[in-house]
């Protein structure tokens, strides 16, 4: 009964973090996006 338990617990916590990790994952994947592209306004200035 506990490790039953524990599974609804698991699979009910999981979604939310996941999600929250996605979106905090994007986040930085659009920052370093930015980043990259300045990187390559400054050289085609070059």
């Amino acid at each position: 009964m506990t490790q039953n338990l524990a599974i609804l617990t698991m699979k009910l916590l999981l979604p939310p973090v996941f999600i929250i990790y996605l979106m905090i994952g994007s986040v930085r994947n659009v920052g370093r996006q930015k980043n990259n592209l300045k990187k390559f306004k400054i050289i085609e200035k070059r």
